[in-house]
């Protein structure tokens, strides 16, 4: 079975009702050092995911012309009992896939609220907010 690696965290916000300027950048920074390592992850997942979806529909066909069933249904049958450790592996790849790009879509929702978070601050020391 294919090793995943954990999705980064960036560190956690302190949890105060004013963030300083400097947290707020040094959070920014934070996050986009993260989604960075998102990005790379994401691609090393999608590539996984790829290889397995081949590997799954190359073995089921194979599966498939080795049938000594008639039946379309029964040699499809048979093929998915034939291949479903590759079946399963694919699922898992393709959910590990699509978890990394959730997480990619999460840490740039948490990098626009920082970015207004900064902007407020800014607004507010200018006197503006």
């Amino acid at each position: 079975m294919t090793e995943y690696p954990p999705i980064s965290r960036p560190k956690p916000i302190p949890r105060r009702r004013h963030l300083t300027p400097p947290e707020i950048e040094e959070a920014i920074q934070d996050t986009l050092g993260v989604l960075e390592d998102d990005i790379e992850m994401l691609e090393e997942r999608s590539v996984i995911a790829a290889r397995a979806e081949a590997a799954y529909r190359v073995g089921k066909a194979r599966a498939m012309l080795g049938s000594q069933h008639k039946v379309v249904a029964m040699k499809e049958a048979a093929a998915t009992v034939e291949t479903a450790d590759q079946l399963h592996e694919r699922n898992i790849a393709v959910a590990m896939r699509d978890t990394a790009q959730e997480a990619m879509r999460v840490r740039r929702s948490e990098l626009e609220a920082l970015r207004t978070l900064a902007a407020s601050s800014r607004a507010a020391e200018t006197g503006r907010g």
